[in-house]
């Protein structure tokens, strides 16, 4: 690993650097454990995003460790999920949209650029660079009201401007103060945001070991039938 990498992994472990080097996260050993999809959407103790579709799958530890966080919630807050399993297919649309829309932005940008802009949006489905969406173990999450109504975050999930990242100067302490309620109560329960998307929770893949500084994930790559349908 170069020096490079290895000083700004010190630097994020001090808490002086808020993001991991991509190197650093794509070095994670994977030993899969087979813990299986399973559709939550049928779920009472969880909001969903308008339109969500039908199947609302993560991996099974993962919805283990997301009910558990429940509990740990103020008295009448609920997690509002807007997205959590996505198949390799689904990537790939996702990924083309992007690249689209980044053309249509940067018309004279030469195709390096576009794809280096692109990836800062979405996971780039190229074999080696899957997301945490395709491993089940990811969600992307928020707090709710018991009549559905989200708490104040200062930005809107998946929505990437320099309110983005979970803590900056560009929002206010009351939507500061939320995100960290948010924060505590998944990490603490064994979740890992990724400090450049305040919605975006990890457990279990190689986005979840960097950030434990640990060296092996347990969930993979994983096809959509692999759901447990008990």
């Amino acid at each position: 690993m170069k020096i490079r990498v290895i000083w700004n992994v010190i630097l994020c472990y001090l808490k002086i650097r808020k993001t991991l080097p991509k190197d650093f996260i794509r070095s994670r050993i994977e030993q899969e454990n087979n813990d299986p999809l399973i559709d939550i959407s049928y779920c009472s103790e969880f909001f969903f995003k308008e339109n969500i579709p039908f199947l609302v799958m993560i991996r099974k530890g993962t919805y283990n460790i997301l009910l558990s966080a429940t509990q740990k919630l103020p008295e009448g807050m609920h997690f509002k999920i807007y997205d959590a399993y996505r198949s390799a297919e689904e990537q790939k649309d996702r990924w083309e949209r992007r690249l689209q829309e980044t053309r249509k932005e940067h018309p004279n940008t030469s195709h390096t650029e576009l794809i280096r802009l692109t990836r800062l949006k979405v996971a780039q489905p190229d074999g080696s660079g899957y997301g945490g969406h395709q491993t089940g173990g990811a969600v992307d999450i928020t707090i709710c009201d018991q009549s559905g109504h989200e708490l104040d975050m200062g930005g809107q999930i998946s929505f990437f401007d320099k309110r983005s990242e979970t803590s900056n100067k560009y929002i206010t302490p009351l939507q500061l103060k939320n995100r960290m309620l948010l924060k505590n109560v998944l990490e603490n329960a064994g979740f890992k945001n990724y400090p450049r998307e305040w919605w975006h929770y990890s457990y279990g893949d190689k986005m979840w070991a960097a950030y434990s500084f640990k060296k092996k994930a347990f969930y993979g790559f994983i096809e959509p039938s692999s759901i447990d349908t008990e």
